[in-house]
């Protein structure tokens, strides 16, 4: 993705939930993934240069506050 997109531009990336916990997995081991994100739930990766930092994971859309991440 960095090759196509410019510093600080914004991309949406719709997946599976088993695509987004190896990714917390490898990016915040620290994170517990035992719980899989749910359906329609939001998990926010920043990518900043080479630093990769996992924001939120699995967060029910219902409690994602309305342009919060935007």
């Amino acid at each position: 993705m960095k090759a196509h997109h410019d510093h600080h531009q914004k991309v949406l990336v719709v997946t599976h939930g088993t695509t987004i916990r190896s990714m917390v997995a490898h990016f915040a081991p620290e994170i517990d993934i035992t719980n899989g994100p749910k359906n329609g739930s939001v998990t926010r990766i920043d990518i900043d240069g080479d630093q990769i930092r996992v924001v939120d994971y699995a967060q029910d859309l219902a409690d994602v506050k309305v342009n919060q991440h935007l």
